[in-house]
């Protein structure tokens, strides 16, 4: 079983996704504009297609789209995900924990429409909707900073988090 933090807005409109994830009981990320299925393409062809759609992306962002891109692919059925809002090493307010999710399915590429994300494993969610304080999540996870799209945590870090809300009163049941 792995565990993962997941962030829910798009990275360069901010749009919040969050209440799809909610009604259609999904994880997803973006990339909606990407005219391949990551799942059926090799590493090389899904960096082409990449610099192709996303032109004016540097070298090593397209880098790092593949990786988040096949580690969100490859999640597996059991994997809990941690759905919140991303934030930065030197942000002071607070950060917004939307909910935590099991993944119960593969993945899939849905049809493109823009402005929706199409990527999505089927998930259980338990929505928590609660903000805490950054440096409180920061170092339950050991991550000073979450503004990629998906990151892998230890199942240390996400039973620190877990113990956490448990003082806040929410008893994470996914």
């Amino acid at each position: 079983m792995g565990y993962w933090a997941l962030k829910t807005t798009s990275g360069s409109t901010g749009e919040q996704h969050w209440p799809m994830f909610m009604a259609e009981n999904v994880v997803a990320i973006g990339w909606e504009d990407l005219p391949v299925d990551p799942s059926k393409v090799s590493n090389t062809e899904l960096r082409a297609a990449l610099e192709e759609t996303y032109e004016d992306d540097s070298s090593r962002g397209v880098s790092v789209a593949v990786d988040l891109i096949e580690k969100f692919v490859r999640l597996k059925n059991g994997d809990i995900v941690l759905l919140c809002r991303g934030y930065t090493a030197a942000q002071k307010k607070d950060v917004h924990i939307h909910g935590v999710a099991r993944v119960i399915g593969p993945f899939r590429a849905e049809r493109r429409k823009k402005g929706k994300w199409r990527f999505k494993h089927d998930a259980v969610i338990q929505e928590i909707n609660m903000d805490l304080p950054r440096d409180l999540v920061a170092d339950a996870l050991g991550k000073q900073s979450l503004r990629r799209t998906i990151h892998a945590l230890t199942k240390a870090d996400f039973d620190q988090l877990a113990a956490m809300l448990k003082e806040f009163g929410v008893h994470v049941e996914v």
